[in-house]
């Protein structure tokens, strides 16, 4: 299920106003996940939490730093077993 973001606090919406001030951004969409419980905002003209945003090559770096901390992980477990 998915909730608005102001369902888990009143400053979530400032502070994410604030930092796209900050940073010159118009239009943004922010998600979290607690305990079970998707919380969804859309922010900026006409933006809200079903607004699709294209992210073209973002992943890749996403998949190689998520692949990195799991090879990184992996590392240490075999590091504290010896």
């Amino acid at each position: 299920a998915l909730n608005t973001l102001s369902a888990i606090g009143s400053n979530i919406d400032p502070l994410v106003e604030e930092t796209m001030e900050r940073h010159g951004v118009t239009a943004a969409s922010v998600a979290v996940y607690d305990r079970g419980q998707w919380y969804v905002a859309g922010y900026g003209e006409n933006i809200d939490a079903d607004t699709r945003f294209c992210i073209g090559s973002c992943t890749k770096a996403f998949t190689a730093l998520a692949i990195a901390q799991l090879v990184e992980g992996i590392e240490d477990g075999l590091s504290h077993q010896t």
